[in-house]
């Protein structure tokens, strides 16, 4: 017996319908599936130094610093990154007579004079000291270096002067740390505070602790995301100025929070592991994961 021609367009209306929705179906377990076996976060990654577009030796220029040297990072706009933002420049070293894991030295600033979406351009200052560390092999900038955001808050737009509780304004400045910390995921950060030098040592001492345990204590008040395991604080005082004392506008320059990838903390324990000049044959740069 035969189907009526209706019955037959009707059979393969249903059978499309079916053919649907089991498609649909094996696309939302593909979707599960991939949710499932991706990590929730993307592991820090941190921009590294492309290109030195103009490198003199950093030992022949420890008196003035010399002219400056301009690089070009990997990473730009895409991440946030603007003209006048400050970045650490560390060197990734590996110690072949000692089962550390890579240690990092740091060489020195960098401020972006230009940014694009995927690559910026910034001007390296080397750091008198840290050049100077019998653990560096090569004294220059190089192509591979690690380029580590640094965010520099005006303590005087969070705090009435020589107080230490945040002022009712200084959400906007809380919100730059929270998106800073979106866009980079870095593994643990460090706000650090600094004063100028008016006044004493040790009361400027305990305003910087101060502050910088504030704006932590907001951070984990205000964003769920944020841990305690993955945010600390630390005060510097008067001991770290980025300009003379020697006016109202370089006072103000000095008195900050700095808000630093803890990368700092690796280098100043391989210090007091006593990693240096013994060890400078065995030593290897590390230039992979571009």
């Amino acid at each position: 017996m035969s189907m009526h021609p209706s019955s037959t367009a009707l059979v393969s209306v249903f059978e499309a319908h079916r053919l649907r929705i089991g498609l649909i179906r094996l696309r939302v377990l593909a979707v599960v599936m991939c949710l499932l076996v991706t990590p929730c976060t993307a592991e820090f990654n941190p921009p590294r130094i492309t290109q030195v577009i103009r490198s003199t030796s950093m030992d022949e220029s420890l008196h003035h610093l010399g002219p400056p040297q301009y690089c070009v990072i990997n990473r730009g706009t895409e991440i946030k990154m603007e003209k006048g933002d400050l970045l650490n420049i560390y060197r990734q070293k590996r110690i072949i007579t000692r089962p550390l894991a890579p240690i990092q030295v740091f060489l020195g600033s960098m401020i972006v004079t230009s940014s694009y979406n995927g690559s910026s351009m910034g001007i390296f200052t080397p750091d008198p000291d840290a050049i100077q560390n019998p653990i560096l092999r090569h004294r220059n900038i190089m192509e591979g270096d690690v380029a580590i955001p640094s965010l520099v808050l005006d303590s005087d737009v969070l705090f009435d002067p020589g107080q230490a509780q945040l002022k009712g304004s200084a959400q906007a400045e809380v919100a730059k740390v929270a998106d800073f910390i979106l866009y980079h995921n870095p593994p643990t950060l460090i706000i650090e505070g600094h004063t100028d030098s008016d006044g004493d040592e040790l009361p400027n001492q305990d305003l910087s602790e101060r502050r910088a345990n504030a704006l932590r204590q907001m951070l984990l008040d205000n964003h769920p995301a944020i841990t305690p395991e993955t945010i600390q604080s630390r005060g510097r005082g008067e001991e770290r100025p980025i300009a003379p004392n020697d006016s109202p506008a370089s006072k103000a320059m000095n008195r900050r929070l700095e808000v630093i990838v803890i990368w700092e903390v690796l280098e100043e324990r391989a210090k007091s592991r006593g990693l240096g000049d013994d060890e400078e044959e065995e030593e290897e740069d590390l230039f992979t994961s571009r």
